[in-house]
């Protein structure tokens, strides 16, 4: 006589009627449960992410204001009194420089002989000749050149350039000039000789007039690692 299949016999009917359907159910509910949990996780991830980014966007936004600031106040000094005192305003670029380990350079910009003493300045020994241009105007540039991994180095002194072009004067300079009103001017990123920044401007004005620009500069590697 032929023997039965195994699918007709009482084993096979339980293996095929409960044992493989409960096996099937099983597997469904740990691939729902995978794919959940892989939900839950990626939403986590994403929530911690959207903390990260909001958080790194406040500290920029509290730094440039910082930053902001400190242009400001360079800038207020010489509408209050420092305006034309040449070798005090040099010594202050140079030590908000030194005491601010946060940028890489503090500069001031005369306009040309608005002080009215750039012939007078090329004959005063008291002031180092990186504070001026050829003609005597008065622009002192302090900085610390960078290391490759963003370390300041020695306080340098040369004179700022390029003021007629770059936006980090005439941008300050063309907002006062339309508007009348002192206020903080950052550039866009640029790079300057081989260095990327940004530079945190404010306009000096003396007699109600424009004089000239105050700022700070900051290296895109310290906002890149933020």
């Amino acid at each position: 006589m032929q023997q039965n299949s195994f699918v007709n016999t009482l084993s096979g009917r339980l293996l095929l009627l409960g044992v493989l359907p409960a096996m099937l159910a099983i597997g469904l509910i740990v691939t729902l449960a995978a794919l959940e949990s892989f939900r839950d996780l990626r939403q986590s991830e994403e929530k911690v992410m959207a903390a990260d980014a909001s958080g790194a966007a406040a500290l920029l936004s509290t730094r440039n204001e910082r930053w902001n600031g400190v242009a400001a106040l360079l800038a207020m000094t010489q509408a209050n009194g420092m305006f034309g005192n040449r070798k005090e305003s040099n010594e202050l670029a140079r030590s908000t420089t030194e005491a601010f380990t946060g940028i890489i350079g503090a500069w001031l910009v005369y306009e040309p002989n608005a002080d009215g003493q750039d012939a007078a300045s090329l004959k005063n020994t008291e002031l180092p000749p990186g504070s001026m241009t050829s003609a005597g105007r008065f622009v002192p540039y302090w900085y610390t050149p960078l290391t490759a991994s963003g370390e300041r180095g020695q306080i340098m002194l040369k004179p700022n350039a390029d003021m007629d072009s770059m936006d980090y004067y005439q941008g300050p300079k063309n907002t006062y000039s339309r508007s009348s009103k002192a206020e903080a001017y950052l550039t866009e990123p640029y790079e300057y000789e081989g260095v990327l920044m940004v530079s945190h401007t404010f306009p000096i004005v003396a007699q109600n007039k424009f004089a000239g620009v105050a700022g700070v500069d900051r290296s895109l590697l310290a906002l890149g690692n933020i």
